[in-house]
């Protein structure tokens, strides 16, 4: 996308066109309270409902949303693209294609904005993660990738390159998947490790 064009192009269409941008901006905001929000969400209902999958899977979505930001962040730290300045206060005229403007090294740049996109990647692992734990739900499915899609969209029409969004979007699938497929392993197996007064103890379910 850096090389072909098409980051540039795709900006400066959300640059022009400022419905474009706006219509992006929820998910700006929600992509920094929903990551929070959701997995605290699902361990209090289903503690309170004794739903013992609900809760595993809060916990499971909390680790893989961790995991999840702590790896974009640190890849933005090497990488430190610059941001494409499309929206709100940051909004600037550029006539010269920055889409390939990385910096890499440590901290060149602050790494809130950049390659690859938290937002997304924070999105993605929430879909792919509860459609691990849900799989027959398809109503929940479509709404979770739905979610995601947007979310992609909308950061890569304000803060984001296009590119930014792909590449969270990848690694977001695949921390939530790996994440979740782990967690549904331990749930599945007759043992598990159980924390006692004097030492940590094997449980055996039969």
């Amino acid at each position: 996308m850096v090389e072909t064009g098409v980051d540039w192009k795709w900006r400066q269409f959300a640059y022009n066109h400022d419905a474009v941008s706006y219509a992006g901006a929820p998910a700006v905001f929600s992509g920094s309270l929903v990551p929070i929000a959701l997995p605290l969400t699902l361990y209090g209902v289903g503690r309170g409902y004794e739903d013992t999958k609900m809760q595993t899977a809060g916990v499971a979505l909390a680790q893989a949303v961790i995991l999840s930001t702590s790896l974009t962040t640190g890849i933005k730290a090497f990488t430190s693209r610059r941001e494409p300045h499309i929206w709100g206060d940051d909004k600037q005229v550029h006539d010269e294609d920055l889409a390939k403007d990385f910096k890499f090294g440590f901290l060149r740049r602050i790494p809130f904005d950049g390659w690859p996109s938290g937002h997304t990647s924070a999105a993605w692992t929430i879909a792919a993660t509860l459609t691990e734990f849900y799989p027959d739900n398809t109503l929940l499915a479509v709404g979770l990738y739905s979610y995601a899609v947007y979310m992609g969209l909308g950061v890569s029409t304000t803060i984001h390159w296009l590119s930014d969004a792909w590449a969270g979007a990848l690694f977001g699938y695949a921390i939530g998947k790996t994440v979740a497929r782990h967690f549904m392993k331990e749930e599945s197996s007759p043992y598990s490790l159980v924390f006692v007064p004097n030492g940590i103890g094997i449980c055996y379910r039969f």
